[in-house]
């Protein structure tokens, strides 16, 4: 099976409007030919680099070892080769979550849900990578929910401690 041509062939992709050209370098994944613009222009040391990119990009397809989304993460066809990133933040995958289960409960249960994940997003961090989110932290937040003080609510001025753990398994 033909996994990459041993050839270098790097091929200026003319672009429309502002007529400048830009290197792309082609090579062949999962049997099928990909094309990469680098958005580099026509100079030698641009064609020197597109060159030795293709040669690297074609030995770790041969050697089992190229990352599509690593090596081009801006790549529009990470979704043709189901590779697209799946890096989305914590408040962005609860948001989601909540959309997606408006459809399947009533108001009552979606009010308790949006609060828990109101909580949640807070504690976890909102803008944290779900993927870096650990067993680890969700164990001291879980201890933290049992052991630590409830934020005081308006009107509020004694200091609740705890909570049942019922309440924190929800």
């Amino acid at each position: 099976m033909h996994l990459c041509c041993s050839e270098v062939s790097i091929s200026p992709l003319f672009r429309w409007p502002n007529s400048v050209n830009h290197y792309s370098i082609w090579f062949i994944y999962k049997g099928t030919r990909v094309r990469e613009s680098l958005g580099v222009p026509d100079v030698p040391e641009n064609r020197k680099m597109a060159g030795e990119l293709r040669a690297a990009v074609c030995f770790a397809i041969k050697t089992g070892n190229f990352n599509y989304a690593a090596q081009f993460p801006d790549s529009p066809n990470l979704r043709r080769f189901g590779a697209e990133s799946k890096e989305i933040s914590v408040a962005d995958l609860a948001g989601k979550w909540l959309d997606l289960k408006r459809l399947e409960i009533s108001t009552n249960p979606m009010g308790r849900y949006t609060s828990i994940i109101r909580n949640m997003v807070l504690r976890i961090g909102g803008d944290r990578m779900a993927s870096a989110v650990t067993q680890e932290d969700l164990l001291f937040i879980r201890k933290d929910l049992l052991t630590g003080y409830h934020v005081l609510k308006r009107g509020q001025t004694k200091p609740v401690k705890g909570r049942s753990v019922p309440t924190v398994n929800n």
